[in-house]
């Protein structure tokens, strides 16, 4: 989770980080961010197929990956890949307004459902914010 603004936020915080050799560490809750930490070793061969299927959906070549989608002066979270040389950063507020079951983040902002489904509302969004929100 990072903040461009406000001050409720200070500093990126950490929700879950894995490393190729398998270490995983993991926030208490997903909705607190930061500490206190949990730590714990998934099988590496996990990690490799994760990355290995990332790399052939060539998404660390996707330049419009970096578009940031998020208001300004918000909170939103991160989720950054690196694989050797080569890394996609996503930055995204959907997660975290998408907790209240009646609004839903479009590539323009923030919306109340007012009835309608999600699923309905972003089959009407731009192909390339769907992209973003399907990786």
């Amino acid at each position: 989770m990072e903040d461009w603004g406000r001050v409720e936020v200070p500093g990126p915080q950490l929700s879950v980080a894995v490393w190729p050799d398998g270490r995983i560490i993991w926030a208490r809750q997903d909705s607190t961010p930061g500490p206190p930490l949990l730590e714990s070793k998934i099988d590496p061969d996990v990690v490799s197929l994760f990355l290995a299927d990332l790399q052939s959906r060539c998404v660390f070549d996707d330049p419009s990956l970096a578009d940031a989608h998020f208001g300004p002066d918000s909170a939103f979270t991160v989720i950054h890949v690196a694989s050797g040389s080569t890394c996609v950063k996503l930055r995204s507020w959907h997660e975290s307004f998408e907790a209240n079951p009646q609004l839903v983040a479009t590539d323009h902002g923030i919306e109340s459902l007012s009835g309608r489904t999600r699923e309905a509302v972003l089959k009407d969004q731009s192909n390339s914010y769907r992209h973003f929100r399907q990786v």
